[in-house]
């Protein structure tokens, strides 16, 4: 290996390239910020009078790259998000020389050192110095940065219907750079316009110019071989420079790899970060952790990367073989979440959507994934999965209050029963009714309170299917809503002991309120017409928008006056509706 210390601008002129198995730019605003502040707190520490007399060079780490001979640019291992950063501050700073109107000879020579760090003009196009693999984030990185010098041109094309489409995407990479460009020109306004006189102004952005070109230094350590350049990389990041786990995972399968099987191992990483960028729930780490759980047996998040290693080390072809699984792993998660196949049942689609929208409980996914790779052709047997994982994730975690890291040791061993062609009363049996029995869970739901209105409808909704007996109740939304029978805002003429029970105890009114005993599923029609009427009222009124409306296909709310006190709806009543709710209906809703 060879290490040298660069200035920036003689660094941001070499050509560098970012490759496919690299992360993506992921450095925040905050990130981008602290390296603007802490550039200019070192400019303050040297100044004199806006200039730099004697100034201290600014260390800005190591980094690593190999050098690739058939394109002659320097292949980044390391330091891509340094570069890339440093890059968006030499565009601003060079905007700011024609902003400011720069006097010569200053402008046109530093304008000059400018381009010289971002690209140079090839073949009648601007080529950016520093290359990405991905076409769409090279684009936007050159027009954002070189083409579009000012920032009123960089605007003009980010208001272009293709990077409008692409910055929507709030999580990826170019939505970074653009967030990294925009912090950047707030941070130099600041900066510069603490400054009341034009001519010092002038002088303080050339002199930081000058600071961020030459007085900004990286050790950039040259490897000879990719071997010995992740071999570095991790022993830089052993010693402080952390990176997430998932970017530690793909440079190990890389660096334990074939050189003839990096090229698919890059392939399908890049895949599975494709299918996870687009997920609103799930992150890389996440779906390398629940692969893993699903697949290999229970391991903590943070043990995760020291388990691959182990296991990609363990034989030859385990590397590719691992990328492999991951990236089926991540379609079939974009088939979990987002693209249900038409041949599964309506009851596949709704639970699937339950799981994501309602319940939100990650863990369910690495049992899924399991079911999805055994069964994504037999929708009865794959149905029969996705309803047992639903049941006992609502059960165990929502009812029963179990801890995260005992779901995640029932998901994983119940995963490798799937894996092994066990059916879903076989997994049900030998895992998930130890972890979340019968008995625990009807005692601790007849008191359950859900103070959620899609997790309280949740409840209501598949009780009531199961009281239909086979009809389907219509999904929150629109057209049925959640029905307080207790309203939330009770009146004094209609409700006038529940409005005495609420200013006596807030708090125990809002628990009963949420509890299913005091809650229906209601066509929206009905709902806005009781509003917060007297219980009789609701009960029946006479005019068709009422609990025992004739045309009302639900059953819970015709039962509704069993309950009654001495003709009024009690905390009593909510109990006793509750309990014969949960003891009559919650086993076939929520079976095991």
């Amino acid at each position: 290996m060879s290490g040298d210390a660069l200035s920036a601008s003689g660094l941001l002129r070499l050509k560098h390239s970012v490759p496919a198995y690299q992360r993506d730019y992921v450095w925040t605003p905050k990130t981008v910020e602290q390296l603007w502040d802490d550039l200019i707190e070192h400019y303050r520490r040297y100044s004199v009078d806006e200039q730099l007399p004697n100034p201290e060079g600014y260390f800005l780490g190591a980094m690593v790259v190999v050098l690739d001979n058939v394109s002659g640019k320097f292949e980044v291992v390391d330091g891509q998000q340094r570069l890339t950063s440093l890059s968006t501050i030499i565009s601003i700073l060079f905007d700011y020389l024609g902003k400011l109107n720069v006097p010569e000879p200053h402008r046109s020579g530093y304008e000059q050192v400018a381009r010289e760090c971002l690209g140079q003009f090839v073949g009648a196009a601007w080529e950016t110095n520093l290359s990405f693999s991905n076409n769409e984030i090279e684009t936007f990185f050159l027009n954002s940065c070189l083409i579009s010098k000012t920032r009123s041109e960089k605007e003009t094309y980010w208001e272009t219907e293709w990077c409008r489409s692409k910055l929507s995407k709030k999580k990826s990479a170019i939505y970074r750079l653009y967030e990294a460009i925009e912090s950047g020109y707030g941070k130099l306004d600041s900066f510069i316009n603490e400054l009341g006189d034009d001519a010092r102004k002038k002088n303080r952005l050339v002199s930081l110019f000058r600071l961020v070109t030459e007085c900004v230094v990286v050790l950039r350590i040259s490897a000879q071989s990719h071997t010995n350049a992740y071999a570095i990389f991790e022993s830089l990041n052993n010693r402080g420079i952390r990176l997430s786990q998932a970017d530690l995972i793909k440079n190990e399968l890389l660096k334990v790899a074939l050189p003839a099987e990096r090229e698919e191992i890059i392939e399908n990483w890049s895949d599975a970060r494709q299918h996870v960028d687009s997920s609103a729930i799930l992150g890389l780490p996440d779906l390398l952790h629940f692969s893993y759980l699903s697949r290999h047996g229970k391991v903590k998040a943070n043990d995760l990367y020291e388990n691959v290693k182990a296991y990609v080390a363990s034989a030859s072809g385990l590397a590719l073989s691992y990328s492999r699984e991951l990236a089926e792993d991540a379609a079939a998660f974009d088939a979990l979440t987002e693209n249900y196949d038409s041949k599964w049942s309506p009851d596949t689609h709704s639970m699937l959507n339950d799981i994501k929208n309602v319940l939100g409980i990650k863990l369910c996914y690495p049992y899924l994934l399991a079911a999805f790779r055994k069964h994504s052709k037999d929708k009865e047997r794959l149905e029969s999965h996705v309803r047992l994982v639903m049941n006992f994730a609502f059960r165990f975690l929502k009812v029963m209050d179990g801890s995260v890291e005992v779901l995640a040791t029932a998901v994983s061993e119940a995963s490798l029963l799937v894996n092994q062609g066990r059916s879903a009363v076989e997994v049900a049996n030998q895992v998930f009714r130890k972890h979340a029995p019968d008995v625990q869970f009807l005692t601790m739901l007849e008191t359950a309170s859900f103070p959620s209105t899609k997790l309280a409808y949740f409840a209501v909704y598949y009780i009531e299917k199961t009281m239909m007996k086979g009809s389907v109740p219509l999904p929150h939304g629109v057209e049925q809503n959640l029905e307080h029978i207790m309203p939330r805002t009770p009146t004094k003429k209609d409700w006038p002991a529940i409005v005495e029970a609420k200013e006596r105890d807030s708090e125990l009114f809002k628990d009963y309120l949420w509890r299913i005993g005091n809650l229906l599923p209601l066509p929206e029609t009905i709902n806005k017409s009781i509003k917060n009427k007297g219980i009789g009222y609701k009960i029946g009124n006479g005019t068709g928008n009422e609990y025992t409306a004739a045309a009302l296909a639900l059953v819970s709310p015709k039962e509704v006056s069993k309950y009654l006190v001495d003709g009024e709806w009690t905390y009593e009543s909510i109990e006793m509706r509750q309990r014969d709710l949960v003891t009559s209906f919650a086993v076939q809703a929520w079976s095991l």
